[in-house]
């Protein structure tokens, strides 16, 4: 006589994974947007602000640990989306596929972001600077990707009960669109780069849902030790 073998624990060391992966993307977004350096709309179009940033010396800090933040995320999202915790809830699914793919894209786009940096010299003496040029056209797509990807899954989220809550939606729909409306826009205006700062609420989302799943896991695993 066969038996199916339980996918419990399984899901469970998944969501463990998920759950660590999320909460230690976040916590390195939010550190790496803390020491973001700042460009006002007086230095100038998008490349001058970039030159500005390029030149502080805590750009490449920032970026780095925001890469390693956005890479962390994007595996714990893909993961989530091939888990078992998504089952029956298809929207939340579909949300969490476009922001899998944002937050892997934005990783790639953060890449460029470090690439770029050293563009600096050429930008102050008016010369080419493909990189950065690149890293304009780019955030104006990728950035909008991955910050309504993280809105969408975590309003859906929250309203479908898989991932989350409504209070811990709040920063990431707050944070989501923000960061999506301030890159969005930069080709054609500066009037919303207050915005950006914004993204700390995808980074607050992010390690409060890592938590939230950490804390589910020990309960079952508790609660699985109590009927043993």
């Amino acid at each position: 006589m066969s038996t199916t073998p339980t996918p419990a624990p399984v899901t469970r060391a998944r969501a463990t994974i998920i759950g660590w992966l999320l909460l230690a993307g976040g916590t390195a977004f939010l550190v790496g947007g803390g020491i973001h350096p700042r460009a006002d709309a007086s230095d100038g179009g998008a490349r001058e602000r970039l030159r500005v940033m390029f030149e502080d010396g805590g750009w490449y800090p920032s970026q780095a640990f925001m890469l390693a933040g956005t890479a962390a995320m994007a595996v714990a999202l893909v993961a989530l989306v091939r888990c078992r915790r998504l089952t029956g809830a298809s929207w939340a699914r579909y949300a969490a596929v476009v922001a899998a793919v944002g937050a892997a894209l934005a990783s790639v786009a953060l890449l460029l972001h470090l690439l770029a940096a050293g563009e600096a010299d050429r930008l102050a003496e008016g010369g080419s600077a493909p990189i950065t040029d690149t890293v304009v056209v780019v955030d104006t797509i990728v950035i909008p990707v991955f910050g309504l990807g993280i809105a969408a899954l975590a309003s859906v989220g929250a309203i479908t009960r898989a991932v989350g809550n409504v209070v811990v939606a709040i920063p990431g729909v707050v944070g989501g669109v923000g960061y999506a409306l301030a890159a969005g826009t930069i080709l054609i205006s500066d009037h919303l780069d207050a915005l950006f700062p914004t993204a700390i609420g995808i980074a607050l989302w992010a390690a409060a849902v890592g938590v939230q799943l950490l804390l589910l896991d020990r309960r079952a695993a508790a609660t699985v030790a109590d009927s043993a």
